[in-house]
């Protein structure tokens, strides 16, 4: 039965590059210069819709049923030399999974190139919504009449004989968010400003709250038209 070990995990989001995680690895007295460790990258989708990968690092010693694994930071992208080339070039996180590491933080990737000073970039991950944005998403679903649908009283699906266990409130149900129809930010910004007068946060704070919970904003603003000219 496979057994697998995760090493450091508490330093997880502070691993930002290859050599970090080779690092950790060395703590084994198994790793060597010859040791070889594989790079796998699992898709997370956040509630905004992005696409992130976790990233794992791992390594088999002598015995083929244990396997150490190594996390790094969550990521969508990141940044490499190419053999050949000094200059640096980011990519998606992806590409990288089912890589070789090497001893010396050379990494081959699945489809032969080699890439040196692998470096992760970190993906914001909204794990935490503040007061603010819980206010946003509260009256922005009063803008387009989603209160009712949104909202779920904690004692649903509760038995009659234990509701008074259980405070009488409503809670916002996330899963019911994605795919709203949302108005433009002029929009939600002039109502949010009329019908709260603590309320008037900037349209950007407005996006970033609404991204965090996986609501859509569609964009009106239109793109301005290119023109090809010809020289003879």
């Amino acid at each position: 039965m496979p057994i697998y070990h995760r090493l450091a995990q508490d330093d997880q989001g502070l691993r930002r590059t290859i050599a970090d995680a080779l690092v950790v690895l060395r703590t084994i007295p198994d790793f060597t210069d010859q040791s070889r460790a594989n790079i796998r990258v699992q898709p997370l989708k956040l509630t905004s819709g992005e696409l992130v990968g976790l990233i794992d690092l791992e390594f088999k010693g002598p015995l083929p049923e244990v396997t150490c694994i190594v996390s790094l930071a969550t990521s969508s992208r990141f940044r490499a030399k190419w053999q050949g080339s000094e200059e640096r070039h980011d990519r998606d996180v992806f590409e990288l999974d089912g890589a070789l590491v090497d001893g010396s933080g050379n990494v081959t990737l699945a489809d032969g190139p080699l890439l040196q000073s692998v470096e992760f970039i970190p993906a914001r991950l909204p794990m935490t919504a503040s007061e603010l944005d819980c206010r946003i998403v509260y009256h922005v679903l009063a803008l387009i009449g989603q209160q009712d649908d949104c909202y779920r009283r904690l004692r649903e699906g509760v038995p009659d004989e234990l509701q008074d266990m259980v405070p009488d409130r409503y809670f916002l149900d996330c899963s019911k968010l994605y795919g709203l129809a949302v108005p433009p930010l002029k929009v939600i910004t002039h109502y949010l400003s009329g019908g709260d007068a603590n309320l008037k946060p900037s349209p950007q704070k407005i996006s970033d709250a609404l991204r965090k919970f996986g609501m859509r904003i569609p964009f009106s603003r239109p793109r301005a038209s290119r023109q090809v000219y010809a020289t003879m």
